[in-house]
């Protein structure tokens, strides 16, 4: 049985609006849930998972059947414990997390980024940003952002939560890992550093590492 089967994922999807033109496509949250624990989607907000995955954006994560919240960024509000949660197509960067799950016997990982502007190709990825940016005058796109404290703090959970840094080595997102780095730095995290950065840990599907088993080792004893 492949290992997506074993856990569903739910997300919050929406579109960003300024006035009448939509300027990015976002996801705010992943929760990834064993089938077999107790948990519902109608719950997850409030609970506190096993741990959390910081990573650079959504990929190819998508609702699989609803449309996109509509959010104006003139009035920009997310709040993190009402928010909709919508049933997702896992991706493989995900079932490397399941697999790290499995291994740890945990049943609820929550998954944020850097930026919430899904975009499957990475290299793209630092255009949007930019553009995004220019065109708001704003760092939105992140839940890391300051304008968005609040909705951070209650992802966040409590302080006990193991956080796994996994974002990659991507240049467009050093100025983002830097500070959401300073805001967790007195949490407990565990991430594959890369050499290129101090600010950089390999992401799940790198090829340059087993990042599985490095991200084993150091959660030994969890």
């Amino acid at each position: 049985m492949p290992i997506k089967d074993g856990f569903y994922c739910y997300g919050h999807f929406y579109d960003m609006y300024k006035e009448d033109s939509k300027i990015a496509k976002c996801r705010s949250v992943l929760e990834i849930i064993r089938k077999n624990s107790s948990l519902s989607a109608n719950e997850l907000s409030l609970a506190q998972p096993n741990a959390i995955a910081i990573m650079m954006n959504p990929g190819k994560s998508y609702p699989e059947n609803s449309q996109p919240e509509r959010i104006n960024i003139e009035e920009f509000n997310i709040d993190f414990l009402s928010k909709s949660l919508v049933l997702t197509n896992p991706d493989d960067t995900q079932t490397r997390i399941m697999k790290i799950m499995n291994n740890k016997r945990w049943n609820h990982v929550r998954v944020l980024n850097l930026s919430d502007i899904r975009e499957e190709d990475s290299k793209k990825l630092g255009g949007l940003i930019r553009d995004f940016e220019l065109r708001t005058q704003s760092n939105l796109h992140s839940i890391f952002s300051n304008s968005r404290y609040d909705e951070m703090i209650h992802a966040l959970s409590n302080n006990r939560i193991p956080i796994l840094l996994a974002w990659g080595t991507e240049e467009c997102i050093e100025n983002h890992a830097e500070f959401c780095l300073s805001l967790v730095n007195s949490r407990r995290t565990f991430g594959v550093p890369s050499s290129q950065s101090e600010y950089y840990f390999h992401h799940p599907l790198t090829r340059r590492i087993s990042w599985y088993s490095r991200m084993i080792d150091l959660l030994e004893g969890l």
